[in-house]
């Protein structure tokens, strides 16, 4: 026989319940909005005093030290390069560069899937090609006999400056390396202008299992970079009320503009991260608040239209547009695209609520 629970206890939950999921509800969303708004005042004030820094940035024409620059944040173009040699100790050389990529590829078979059919192609990866569900005569080795890697060398110079500790690492370019004649190859291995090849691997003619192994590496470039001066260094630059530190290297000739976007673009890559690490919470406790309304959703003909969506796309969307509404209201002084942007989104997703509100027509199971 199927159990009911005595009365009372009907009337226990009736009263506690509601005030209980309220509460937890409320505390949860006022947690989750501190936070939001924490992690938005952090982004406003990045936002501000790096567009202000983008008129103080001290431009050099020569990337000299100069004692009147201490402490401040400069703009240098000049020679980057790498004091101290890097070396390769699996194959015993050593390379004259700031920082090198060694890649390692392996001519392997790849399936790709075409009008319901299974293609299947050669190429060069650096990684292994899982091939246990290919043809038998399409398989791959298990493994590569080497790892590609990056390496950068201790002492990094651009011009006069060495780049400090806490710069950015230095992008490798995509020039090729000529393999040196005092390479000590494996045994079965070749040396063939650019690439070392493995036994008798035909750079024109490859087969599955080939391996050849490249060297790209950045030396003696022209590069850009942003900082603070200290000393004969080119540090990170800080100020004690941003969050985030003024920095950036880019090879090639450019100037503050492009180097303060890729900062304004870090510090908008930094927000949506934490935005949506606090959309989850603030959907939980927006979930737990408005379930202890449901038995009274008749009566709030507006909460009842809209449930129509079904619960979950209910509470989902409006956690959205709340917080896209909220993150409008603090940049609103602060920008004119991002709030604006903000704003259109969070129309959409109204739109979308109540497109899916009337499509359905009735109340779906909650």
């Amino acid at each position: 026989m199927e159990s009911k629970l005595p009365t009372w206890k009907y009337i226990l939950i009736a009263i506690f319940q509601a005030p209980i999921r309220i509460a937890l509800g409320l505390l949860i969303l006022s947690t989750t909005f501190y936070l939001s708004n924490c992690t938005e005042n952090h982004g406003t004030s990045n936002y501000r005093w790096l567009r202000m820094y983008e008129s103080e940035v001290i431009e050099l024409e020569q990337a000299e030290i100069q004692a009147e620059n201490e402490g401040k944040l400069i703009f240098i173009k000049g020679l980057l390069r790498g004091v101290k040699p890097l070396r390769d100790n699996e194959f015993s050389f050593e390379i004259e560069a700031a920082a090198y990529h060694r890649k390692v590829e392996m001519y392997q078979w790849n399936a790709f899937k075409r009008d319901e059919r299974t293609i299947y192609r050669a190429d060069w990866y650096e990684y292994i090609i899982n091939s246990e569900l290919f043809k038998d005569d399409r398989q791959n080795p298990k493994s590569i006999p080497f790892e590609s890697k990056s390496e950068w060398t201790d002492t990094v110079m651009l011009g006069e400056f060495h780049l400090g500790y806490n710069f950015p690492t230095v992008p490798i370019n995509d020039k090729l390396y000529l393999i040196p004649e005092s390479v000590q190859l494996p045994q079965g291995y070749t040396k063939n202008g650019h690439y070392i090849l493995s036994k008798d691997a035909n750079p024109d003619d490859p087969k599955v299992g080939d391996v050849r192994i490249s060297y790209r590496y950045t030396q003696n470039e022209i590069a850009s970079a942003l900082g603070g001066q200290q000393n004969n260094l080119l540090m990170s630059y800080k100020n004690p009320e941003m969050s985030i530190p003024i920095r950036g290297i880019m090879l090639g000739e450019h100037n503050p503009e492009d180097l303060m976007q890729r900062n304004l673009s870090d510090n908008t890559a930094l927000l949506w991260m934490a935005r949506l690490g606090l959309i989850i919470p603030l959907y939980i406790g927006l979930r737990i608040f408005l379930r202890a309304f449901l038995p009274y959703n008749d009566k709030i003909p507006i909460f009842r239209f809209y449930l129509q969506a079904g619960f979950w796309p209910f509470t989902a969307l409006l956690s959205w547009i709340a917080y896209l509404l909220f993150i409008f209201y603090k940049w609103v002084n602060v920008a004119t695209v991002i709030p604006n942007a903000l704003l259109a989104w969070a129309l959409a997703l109204m739109m979308l609520l109540h497109f899916l509100a009337k499509k359905s027509g009735k109340t779906r199971t909650i």
